[in-house]
């Protein structure tokens, strides 16, 4: 079959077939006896009205056929209507290659003749075509072809009709519709709505203007408006006039209203003209909304406004009132801050320069605020305590306090001040250290006077170790007599040997070996004893607690056999070192343990335990364990007291002396009663510190 002369696209054509709503409708007598007409005048036995859509050809009215649509490749009237002008005629359409391959003309049926007018919109869009069609060829003569497009323009009048009066009623609803919701509309605004023309006659109200008179609207409608507002009603009929005559709409007049119920009701009306075709005025639109709660509302505004007005001339006068005693609060703590008796300062954490500092601070160091403020702080800090300052940083940024810790800040003029320090952090809303907060107390006297008693205590420790000589005289002059007896014995030795010429090279050096050995342990006996008879100042080393015990231990081995008594050590092999004056600590260790061995000589346990051992607070602890005499014999309170002793020959000077010492290093001496007999002297010393990584 040939190509269909169809285009691929009709959106206008086909917009104007849909616009008829025909498709898919059930058959319809008019159309049906229209169709038998053509059949009748074109003597044909097969006769129907076809519309074309994009897929198909369907079929309104039928005569002599049983389908209700075909393919477009099988239908004839696509060709029809490619000419909306002309009627479509083939007389044999199996002679006609165009259908050759058409199922009508192949079929058991086939159909030969063919004639098609079309139907044309006034737009000139061919919808289908209205056809007669025969088994056998044949021809139409003029008349007939011209009826059958009279019978086609009928169609497409009876189509246009129908088109018309759905389009009417689809209007009359939709006009129904509006009015409904302009009526809903209407009742549901919160206003009073009157129409009434030009004599004053109400025409339509709304729900709302109904209810205030307590009327239907049906009541109200076709009256005079002058019925309903009497003692208005020249007032009204006035304005009405007005905008008739000017065409122009009157809004916002504010007015006292008689409901009809002697009610008085404030409202605010709006008159619009509507005019005709002409502009001639024929009704006006009525809007009234009542105000009187508004007016109420206004009138209790207007009080509270008043009652406002006061309360916020009350509420500025006391918050002048507050603002001037804050002022004067804020002057006085500022005045408190800037001479109060110790030093505030705040520093940025993160490159330790000052914020900000008081008056104190400034009178002390004697610098400016302005040559100071912004500056790091190690400005402050004197030259022995550099690098403890950034120590301190460190810690305040691991914990966010630094406490009671001392420190040395230098004077402008390079004279130190000793202060104690408190530092805490400043935070922001998410915790994070911005600044800190930090009280410097100067302790300068304090210092002064703790070395005066520190030199005093010295002294007492110089009559205590000149008294206790007298006890050591024969213990030292037996160890120093038994080295200097066998430098003697070795010399002599060698003399007579040298004498009878009997003494080799390698003997000879044997014997001054001997003698060089004896002669070192003497000296050291000599130095030991100088160093615990001399009065000395504290100096810090670092030492190592495991070679301090050795010392002592060596010091007083002669003395514990005195008293029959044994001395147990214990201590680990990886002790830190500590930091300390060693020879003060020997003194205090040599009378700790002297004490205990006179405490252990009259029990038949006379061993003397010394604990060595670190702690988590980066110290080593030190303990001397006795098994003498208990707390019932002692008063532990009184024990460290100057001049307390339970000695009959004792002076009560040598634990005060010991528990100063202890002091000076930073540490405490205490004393406890065991669960057994005896007592327990224990005291700590710091460790060496480590720069932190």
């Amino acid at each position: 079959m040939a190509d269909v002369p169809i285009r691929s696209v009709e959106f206008s054509r086909l917009e104007a077939l849909f616009s008829y709503g025909i498709l898919e409708t059930p058959a319809e007598q008019l159309f049906d006896d229209l169709v038998l007409l053509a059949a009748q005048i074109c003597d044909s036995p097969i006769s129907f009205i076809s519309l074309v859509d994009a897929q198909r050809l369907w079929l309104k009215s039928k005569l002599g056929v049983d389908f209700e649509e075909l393919p477009l490749e099988s239908a004839f009237c696509t060709h029809t209507i490619s000419d909306p002008d002309e009627v479509f005629v083939v007389e044999n359409a199996t002679e006609d290659e165009r259908f050759a391959g058409n199922s009508l003309v192949t079929g058991d049926s086939p159909v030969c003749f063919y004639a098609g007018a079309p139907l044309v919109t006034s737009d000139g869009h061919a919808l289908g075509a209205l056809c007669v069609l025969d088994h056998l060829p044949r021809t139409l003569s003029k008349k007939q072809i011209e009826s059958l497009r009279m019978l086609a323009r009928q169609v497409m009048s009876q189509l246009e009709a129908r088109r018309n009066l759905r389009l009417l009623k689809e209007t009359a609803i939709g006009l129904e519709r509006q009015c409904n919701e302009i009526q809903l509309f209407l009742d549901h605004v919160p206003a009073h709505v009157y129409i009434k023309d030009t004599k004053n006659t109400i025409l339509r109200v709304n729900r709302a203007a109904a209810d205030m008179l307590g009327l239907e609207c049906s009541s109200i409608e076709g009256r005079s408006a002058a019925e309903f507002y009497p003692e208005n009603a020249e007032d009204f009929y006035r304005l009405d006039l007005e905008i008739i005559r000017s065409g122009r709409p009157k809004l916002g007049t504010v007015q006292q209203v008689n409901t009809g119920n002697g009610q008085l009701r404030w409202s605010r009306t709006d008159v619009v003209p509507i005019a005709d075709e002409k502009g001639q005025v024929e009704r006006l639109l009525v809007l009234t909304i009542d105000i009187t709660d508004l007016k109420n509302t206004e009138e209790s505004l207007r009080e509270s406004q008043a009652q406002l007005s006061q309360a916020n001339a009350l509420l500025e006068e006391r918050v002048q009132r507050k603002t001037a005693e804050l002022r004067k609060s804020q002057e006085r703590y500022e005045d408190l801050y800037q001479n109060a008796p110790d030093m505030f300062i705040s520093i940025n954490p993160k490159n330790g320069r000052i914020l900000q500092c008081n008056q104190t601070l400034l009178n002390e160091v004697g610098y400016t605020r302005e040559e100071i403020v912004g500056k790091a702080i190690n400005k402050l800090i004197h030259p022995s305590c550099l690098g403890v300052d950034q120590m301190i940083i460190n810690q305040f940024r691991a914990q966010g306090f630094v406490r009671d810790r001392e420190l040395t800040l230098a004077r402008k003029n390079g004279t130190p001040i000793y202060v104690s320090m408190n530092t805490s952090a400043i935070r922001d809303e998410q915790g994070v250290i911005i600044a800190s907060r930090t009280v410097f107390r100067d302790i300068t006297d304090q210092k002064r006077l703790q070395e005066e008693a520190s030199s005093h205590m010295d002294q007492l420790a110089h009559l205590s170790r000149v008294s206790t000589m007298n006890e050591l005289t024969t213990g030292i002059a037996h160890e120093l007599n038994q080295p200097l007896q066998a430098i003697k014995n070795y010399a002599q030795g060698a003399l007579i040997r040298l004498s009878g010429k009997t003494l080799g090279s390698e003997a000879l050096t044997s014997i001054f070996k001997e003698i060089v050995s004896d002669a070192d342990r003497a000296a050291e006996l000599i130095r030991s004893l100088r160093r615990y008879v001399k009065p000395s100042e504290k100096q810090v080393t670092c030492v190592e607690p495991s070679e301090l015990i050795a010392r002592v231990v060596k010091l007083l081995s002669r003395e514990l056999d005195q008293y029959d008594s044994t001395l147990a050590v214990v201590a680990p092999d990886d002790l830190p070192s500590i930091t300390c004056d060693a020879i003060q600590i020997e003194q205090v260790l040599i009378n700790l343990i002297l004490n205990a061995a006179e405490s252990v000589a009259n029990v038949p346990n006379r061993e003397i335990s010394v604990l060595v051992e670190p702690t988590q607070r980066q110290t080593v602890r030190f303990a001397i364990v006795d098994q003498g005499m208990g707390s019932t014999e002692v008063d532990l309170d009184r024990l460290f007291d100057t001049f307390y002793t339970t000695k009959a020959t004792g002076m009560g000077i040598g634990l005060a002396i010991c528990r100063t010492i202890v002091e000076a290093h930073g540490g405490s001496l205490r004393a406890t009663a065991n669960q057994g007999p005896g007592l327990t002297f224990s005291f700590e010393l710091p460790v060496v510190e480590t720069n932190p990584t």
